[in-house]
Parts: C-alpha cells; sequence; structure tokens
C-alpha cells in the first residue's frame, strides 16, 4: 500500500478560523508523503451577476489579486509548518462543477470536505453539494463534520461497509487512528432481502480481521434501516454519534 495516497484535495475559505482545519489534513499529508492541493473556489455571480450567462469565469481583477494573495500566505505557512508540499489554486464558477474538475485534473487520490465550508444549495429540494460530491466523485471522500474550532484532532471516524471490504480506506485513516486513539464506527445499510444478512456479516468481520492489527482501537458496528439514499443515512447517522469524519467512495452508481 505504498504511496496510497499521493494528492489530497481541500477546497477552502479564506476566513480566519481555517488553519485550524487545515492542520489535521496537513497531518494527513505528512503521514503518506502526500501532496497537499488547496483550492478556493469563487462565484463570479455574487460579484458581476449581470456578466453570469455570459462569462461564467469572469471576476473582478482586483478581487482575484486579494483572494490569491490571502491563499499564497496559507500556502506558505502550511509547507513550512508541516513540511509538505502544498499547492494552491483559485477558480470561479459553480461550487461542485469545479470541485469535480480540479480533481479530476489534478489525479487527486482523496478530497476533504469541511461540512461548514460546503456552499448551501439554495433549492433544498436538490441534492446537497455534499451528497453530490460523494456521489459523483471518482475517489475517496473525507468529510468533516465536527467543527475544529471546537477541540484538537480528531476522535471518531465513522466508515461505511457497502458489499466489500473498504481496503483503501482503513489503510488511508488507520495510522492516523492509531496516533490519536480515534473511535471507528463501521456501518451498513440492512438489505432489504433477508438472505444477504450473512454477507453483510462476512464484509464486516473481514473488515474488523484488517483493523485488528491496531489493538488499541475501539471499533464498534452498526446496521442502518434500508434507505433510498443511503448516503444521508450515512452522513445522519454519523452527526448523531458526534463523529469527526464519515470517509466515503462512490463508484458506477455503488457507494464503496
Amino acid at each position: 500500500m505504498e504511496n496510497l495516497i499521493k494528492r489530497i484535495l481541500l477546497p477552502i475559505k479564506l476566513d480566519g478560523d481555517f488553519m485550524r482545519a487545515i492542520r489535521p489534513v496537513a497531518e494527513l499529508a505528512y503521514s503518506h508523503g502526500a501532496e497537499l492541493h488547496l483550492l478556493y473556489i469563487g462565484d463570479p455571480a455574487v460579484y458581476r451577476s449581470s456578466l453570469w450567462w455570459f462569462h461564467p469565469k469572469v471576476a473582478p481583477l482586483e478581487l482575484t489579486k486579494e483572494k490569491a494573495s490571502s491563499l499564497q500566505t496559507i500556502k506558505e505557512i502550511t509547507s513550512s509548518k508541516f513540511t509538505i508540499s502544498v499547492f494552491a489554486s483559485i477558480e470561479w464558477g459553480k461550487w461542485r462543477s469545479v470541485l469535480l474538475s480540479h480533481a479530476e485534473s489534478i489525479k487527486a487520490d482523496l478530497i476533504v470536505l469541511n461540512e461548514a465550508a460546503i456552499p448551501r444549495k439554495k433549492i433544498t429540494s436538490l441534492k446537497s453539494n455534499l451528497e453530490y460530491i460523494i456521489e459523483k466523485s471518482q475517489c475517496q471522500v473525507i468529510t468533516l463534520l465536527t467543527p475544529q474550532t471546537q477541540k484538537v484532532g480528531w476522535n471518531l471516524v465513522v466508515i461505511p461497509i457497502t458489499d466489500f471490504i473498504p481496503e483503501i480506506r482503513l489503510q488511508t485513516i488507520l495510522e492516523t487512528a492509531i496516533l490519536q486513539q480515534m473511535k471507528v464506527h463501521l456501518i451498513t445499510i440492512t438489505p432489504e432481502e433477508t438472505g444477504q444478512s450473512s454477507a453483510d456479516f462476512f464484509y464486516l468481520t473481514e473488515t474488523l480481521k484488517r483493523l485488528k492489527p491496531a489493538a488499541n482501537l475501539q471499533v464498534e458496528c452498526h446496521c442502518l434501516k434500508n434507505s433510498y439514499n443511503p448516503i444521508d443515512s450515512f452522513l445522519h447517522y454519523a452527526r448523531s454519534v458526534g463523529a469527526d469524519l464519515l470517509m466515503t467512495r462512490m463508484s458506477n452508481t455503488r457507494l464503496q
């Protein structure tokens, strides 16, 4: 599993508290010897609404310079403090489209999303930006659920188990989990067909075997009721137990 994670993409908001959220992600990048890519996504419609339909990536030059200066400062601080390779980019456009496009262009292995920094959709009946990224991303996604200003480090991670053993996600977080003595919750969805219950038990058991070398970890297994929206169920469970992060990956319309 050498060089499992080579490039981590972290979309950011340029505010005063974001450095606290960057710290654990930078530490994760350091543990894998990975590059950390910081991405600021601006919505030009906010600044030039009259030009949006004709020039979707138009933004005031002075505003771009201002954001670039702030991002450059964060990049230099992060690179120096954590001794990792840090890259910074500014792009203008629709948040989720730009994020997925940028992730593909840099060949990201992992996207880390800070829930508090994700733009909310105005039409609540549609999928949220978070659900959309989890579903459409071609790489694994970590969603930070607990405001990082309230505590230091990560204490609890939720990992969905769906018809396979999440080896990549386990290896991604295992070193950090051991170091920080994190609790791990493995969750799965109850299948509609009762005959599949033994398969669920098998995958959970095999996943527990992968965690066996980490003897100091506390691991719990939970089965959720079948839902038409498994992503929402996983997010709801993670929030209900006060998890710091949810690790997911979508591929070929199936959660992995």
